[in-house]
């Protein structure tokens, strides 16, 4: 959820189409408590450089709904210049190099943009320096979109993002907690603190966090597969495939709630079940995600196949073989570690 105050002269610029939009902004808890994810753009990508696991399907909503304000309101309808659509729906590179077309402008259609329209280009060109690993400009330009609009929250929980992936957690905490000083409400920053507490091990932290972020929105997949990480860690297994199936539930799409299940059902001896959702785990799972899975697996030699992409019966045995020696392929950060 984003809580912003834009100020009458944006409110009066909105074309009617979106006056519906607005409102839902101006009353925070209406809007959060209906706004469903969306495929667009995200902060805190799955990827090298990115930490905060969670954050993949929690920002994207946010971060698409703010663009969708800010860059549409004045720039909205037919013949939308490219530069924008890059920048606001692309990812890595395609939304580095539209926003970096755009700032240098400052002109969109012909159209000044003032210091908010800026600030959300360098929030999302931020966004994409970070899903290609370049942490120092998406700090400059996080940095740049909270110069522009101190009161933009989201920038706060990206750039505490960032701090993640570059295991800088006093830094990441201390960015989700001035978004959470912005707007109380928001539950992307309760949930990826949470994150950091638990890879702190400050479990106790760590579950206040989850559980708030859960009781503000009860369809908070990813909280809920962070918790049930939590749970599966202290051999609490019954509640953690409560908590992974609920993940599931809300939103099949994801492969990485898909394979978390089957790790819990593996560990508490329910091998079919373990192996069912591993096979939904390559079912939904992209080509580039199954990549990044084997190179995973390889790097801890639990899998000796060719990494192209395709989730076979192979990679589901690797699956198995990680999860039976408590090789959990999240989160990123303690993966990583691993590796070095």
């Amino acid at each position: 959820m984003i809580q912003i105050n834009p100020g009458r002269d944006l409110a009066r610029c909105l074309p009617k189409r979106f006056t519906f939009i607005w409102k839902c902004l101006m009353a925070p808890k209406r809007f959060h408590m209906n706004v469903k994810r969306s495929s667009l753009p995200v902060c805190g990508r799955l990827g090298s450089g990115t930490a905060s696991l969670e954050t993949e399907a929690m920002h994207r909503t946010l971060a698409t709904v703010l663009a969708t304000i800010l860059l549409f309101a004045q720039f909205s309808g037919p013949g939308r210049a490219d530069d924008m659509s890059d920048c606001e729906n692309g990812r890595g590179k395609v939304a580095v190099r539209g926003c970096t077309k755009i700032i240098a402008a400052g002109t969109a259609r012909g159209e000044t943009l003032n210091a908010k329209n800026l600030a959300v280009a360098h929030l999302f060109r931020g966004v994409g320096y970070h899903a290609v690993g370049d942490s120092q400009k998406a700090l400059a330009d996080l940095g740049k979109a909270l110069q522009l609009n101190p009161k933009l929250a989201i920038a706060y929980v990206s750039r505490g993002n960032v701090h993640h992936a570059a295991a800088d957690h006093d830094a990441a905490i201390a960015d989700y907690n001035r978004a959470l000083e912005i707007n109380p409400r928001n539950v992307v920053a309760y949930a990826n603190r949470g994150v950091v507490y638990k890879d702190l091990g400050d479990v106790d932290r760590a579950m206040a966090d989850l559980n708030h972020a859960i009781k503000l929105k009860p369809t908070f997949a990813g909280a809920y597969h962070s918790r049930g990480h939590i749970h599966l860690a202290a051999d609490r297994l019954e509640k953690a495939v409560a908590d992974f199936k609920k993940a599931v539930a809300l939103n099949r799409r994801d492969g990485r709630f898909h394979h978390s299940l089957g790790e819990a059902y593996l560990y508490a001896g329910d091998e079919e079940s373990a192996m069912s959702s591993w096979r939904s785990t390559c079912a939904v799972a992209t080509r580039d995600m199954v990549r990044k899975w084997q190179t995973r697996l390889q790097s801890f030699k639990f899998y000796s196949g060719k990494i192209d992409g395709l989730c076979g019966d192979m990679t589901i045995e690797a699956f198995r073989d990680c999860a039976t020696r408590k090789c959990s392929l999240w989160p990123v950060v303690k993966l990583k570690q691993a590796e070095q």
